[in-house]
């Protein structure tokens, strides 16, 4: 009895656990569309607080002066969080700065494909260096001669990272994982998430006790509790069960 009553104990933590980790996936779901669209109108905003030095950029393409672009660069990252770099994109997929920003990522240019075949961006993921990740955001240029061209701006991720670590509570494991690629995952606040990539084989995928996907990105977040976490709570119980009885033998 007092073992069975152990583990009804322990299932009836569990539940309240699994409760307390619906609520966390859905606080940070919520954070990181509310992040994602305020950069949206951050972006869009300066555009149009530096529209003539952007027409000159877009003018200009290619001979445009390293001087002009870092001007343009410099206020940008000094009024969004964050920032990496900024470079205009064609309506045919073609950055127009690459003589000064470099040749895009594979993956950037995969999401500038889908984004421009589509005409607009719902494919978000995270891009990976060899020394660095970011994500890349693709707003419509505001200038008047753009027709299907984007603002193309790169950001560090340090801000998913911090919001998974706001919601996370002890002994709960957080993940942004690719929906497009099951099992690989792209961001955790179980080690250092700007460097942290792996595959994880499909039969783990079930100990995850929650899994949903964030509206237009590639991404799934996912939540379970550490496995250490699980086990030493049945053992915990079932110790606790059993010295019961033996004092409770003792005494009769």
């Amino acid at each position: 009895m007092l073992v069975s009553q152990s583990f009804s104990a322990s299932k009836i933590h569990q539940s309240y656990q699994e409760s307390l980790m619906d609520s966390v996936t859905d606080r940070i779901l919520s954070d990181y569309q509310e992040y994602f669209t305020q950069l949206r109108l951050e972006i869009d905003l300066f555009q149009q607080k530096q529209l003539n030095a952007i027409e000159k950029l877009e003018k200009k393409s290619g001979q445009a002066s390293q001087q002009e672009y870092m001007q343009v660069l410099t206020s940008l990252r000094n009024n969004i969080d964050n920032t990496r770099l900024f470079t205009l994109i064609d309506s045919k997929g073609q950055g127009s700065l690459k003589h000064i920003t470099g040749n895009f990522l594979p993956d950037c240019e995969s999401e500038i494909a889908t984004t421009i075949a589509g005409g607009v961006q719902k494919k978000l993921f995270l891009h990976r260096s060899k020394s660095s990740i970011h994500f890349d955001l693709l707003q419509p240029l505001a200038t008047n001669s753009a027709k299907g061209a984007f603002f193309f701006v790169a950001f560090n991720p340090d801000i998913l990272i911090n919001i998974q670590k706001k919601y996370q509570l002890p002994h709960q494991q957080l993940f942004l994982m690719r929906a497009d690629s099951p099992g690989e995952i792209e961001l955790t606040t179980e080690t250092d998430g700007s460097k942290y990539s792996e595959l994880i084989f499909g039969g783990e995928l079930t100990s995850y006790n929650f899994v949903k996907a964030i509206p237009n990105t590639r991404w799934q977040l996912a939540i379970r509790l550490s496995p250490q976490y699980s086990s030493n709570l049945y053992r915990q119980g079932l110790i606790k069960a059993v010295l019961i009885w033996l004092l409770l033998t003792l005494f009769i």
